[in-house]
Parts: C-alpha cells; structure tokens; sequence
C-alpha cells in the first residue's frame, strides 16, 4: 500500500509539472505566432544580437520558472528545469520549421536566437526570486542544454 501511495504521489508531481511546462509553452506559442511567424524571413536583412520574440521568450521563461521554483521542493524545482529544456528547445525548433522560406542572414539570426535561449535555459537552475543567478548549474544539466 505505501509503494503504491508512493508512485500515486510521483505522478501527480509529474503531471503538475508537465502541465506547468505546457503553460509556459501555450505563453510562448503567443509570442512566436505574433512575432517570429509573421516575419518574412525571407526579406530578412539586418542581424542583431537577439531578436525581439526570443526576449519575450526568455522574460517569459525567467519569469515562470522564479513563480514555480518559488513555490515547489527543490527537487521538483531540478526536475523542472529538466523538463523545461527539452520542452522549450523542441518548441524553438518547430517554430523554425514552420518558416518555409529563410535567407542567410535570417539563418544566422536564428543561430543567434538559439543561443540566446540557451543562455536562458542555462541559468534556471541557479535563478534566484530577485531574478539573479547565484552559482552555476551542475555539469550534467549543462551537457543536457548544450546537446
């Protein structure tokens, strides 16, 4: 009986942070329909250090994960930033694939945003509820983001 009361307990946390991913993706969704999508790509002539959807993106990020870390163990807090990777690269990379026409220097804008979101993703673990990081992730979750 406790194994299983056990294992009942570890899915609900696994589906309330899955779900608490979702939201972020379904905020992030926004932002990419109304500003990367409507884009043309295409016509793209001038690079700059971020673009301005992968900023709201990462606000959007930072900005959750701080509210959810806040409020959750920090062992559920690790094992949502993991999840938070995988979602939130997946994410990018469909976003980029819906773009049917790109030319070179939006090819290299997306390199650019790609590292951005990186960035963010890297300093979850160490993102503090001031909004600054403190220490650096572990080597593990670093590999895990730059894969």
């Amino acid at each position: 009986l406790k194994d299983t009361a056990e294992d009942m307990f570890r899915e609900v946390i696994n589906s309330s942070i899955k779900e608490l991913v979702k939201s972020i993706e379904g905020r992030n969704e926004q932002v990419y329909s109304q500003q990367l999508l409507k884009q043309n790509w295409l016509q793209f002539e001038q690079v700059s250090d971020t673009s301005a959807y992968i900023k709201t993106v990462s606000q959007i990020i930072q900005a959750r994960t701080i509210a959810v870390k806040s409020a959750i163990n920090p062992t559920y807090a690790n094992f949502f930033t993991n999840k938070m990777v995988g979602a939130m690269s997946e994410q990018f990379l469909k976003q980029i694939y819906r773009i049917k026409r790109v030319n070179e220097t939006s090819s290299h804008q997306f390199q650019l945003d790609l590292e951005e979101l990186k960035n963010t993703l890297l300093c979850l673990p160490s993102l503090q509820q001031n909004g600054q990081t403190v220490g650096k992730p572990s080597d593990t979750y670093i590999t895990y983001v730059n894969e």
